[in-house]
């Protein structure tokens, strides 16, 4: 039995309370108790890299935490190991550990901006509050992490060209729902791009810090702006321009609250980045709504997925 399924029984000795609710991602599961939830990551070996090797999955477990719990702290809190002993799973020190998972405070995951959006609360106060959240803590992240991260010693224009391969490489893992000629007209824009001004000549010093910050990861609440789940899987998408990181969330807003609401988030993120041309602009959303597409089917939401397919159809001219 594997410490996932022993969490799943409920069997891991060490853990008094019993697990209310599941929720699935596609590389993981939080497991939610009356007070508190665990994050395990699902022992894959595909895209995100060997969550399935014991040195592998240790580190990139421990850099999840880091990043998360320098982002957020109020919800990351600690991380927890486990051991098989006579082949029952029990938590153990940390530096004993054969896995891992992340202890977190419970919240509720509902309250995020994607679900703001679907439901048609979100207003250009919301999002301009996330804006200036997310970019002020992203200042403060780079200044953190930026010497320790060797991307950011390599050129933007070779970054930026190593995302598309990727992003090809995602959205070959739904080929009935995103047909590879589509893929293939898109990338092949997003790709001219690279060879325009703004990114072939790109000021290397001006580069961020990259977060997973998609719409499904920001939290809003009250009284603050909170993040989940931001760490990037890769070395090389660890360094950005910050731009990446406005469009990221900005795709989620124009494809499912509207254009309006749309161009107020880029606005409310102008005084901390000065917006390039709008070709520029919309090629960063359409590659950020691309990942969105893909993500969307593979979580088997089409409906949703299809309003991303939407706005780049409607929006794709403005890279030609």
């Amino acid at each position: 039995m594997t410490y996932f399924e022993a969490l799943e029984k409920n069997s891991v000795v060490g853990i008094d309370d019993s697990c209310v609710k599941t929720v699935d991602s596609v590389i993981s599961k939080v497991f939610l108790y009356k007070t508190f939830a665990r994050k395990v990551y699902r022992y894959d070996n595909g895209f995100v890299g060997r969550l399935d090797d014991p040195v592998f999955r240790r580190k990139f477990v421990q850099e999840d935490f880091v990043w998360n719990n320098l982002m957020c702290p109020e919800i990351y809190l600690h991380l927890e190991g486990a051991k098989q002993v006579d082949g029952v799973w029990q938590v153990c020190p940390m530096a004993e550990a054969e896995d891992f998972s992340i202890v977190m405070a419970k919240v509720d995951v509902e309250k995020n901006l994607h679900h703001t959006l679907l439901q048609g609360k979100a207003n250009a106060v919301i999002v301009g509050k996330v804006a200036d959240t997310m970019m002020t803590r992203l200042h403060n992240l780079t200044l953190l992490k930026a010497a320790t991260i060797p991307t950011f010693k390599r050129p933007w224009r070779e970054l930026y060209l190593l995302r598309l391969q990727d992003l090809r490489e995602w959205c070959a893992m739904v080929p009935e729902q995103l047909p590879v000629m589509y893929v293939q007209n898109v990338l092949q824009a997003l790709e001219k791009i690279a060879d325009d001004p703004y990114v072939r000549a790109y000021d290397s010093a001006k580069m961020q810090v990259a977060i997973d910050n998609h719409a499904g990861n920001i939290l809003i609440f009250d009284d603050s702006i909170e993040f989940l789940d931001i760490y990037q899987f890769k070395e090389h998408w660890l360094a950005v321009d910050p731009l990446v990181n406005i469009t990221r969330p900005a795709a989620d807003v124009f494809a499912l609250g509207g254009e309006a609401l749309g161009q107020a988030f880029l606005k409310a993120a102008t005084p901390y980045y000065s917006m390039p041309d709008d070709k520029t602009v919309y090629a960063y959303l359409i590659e950020a709504a691309l990942i969105l597409v893909a993500y969307q089917y593979m979580l088997k939401k089409p409906d949703i997925a299809a309003r991303y397919l939407d706005w780049i159809d409607s929006h794709f001219l403005k890279i030609q």
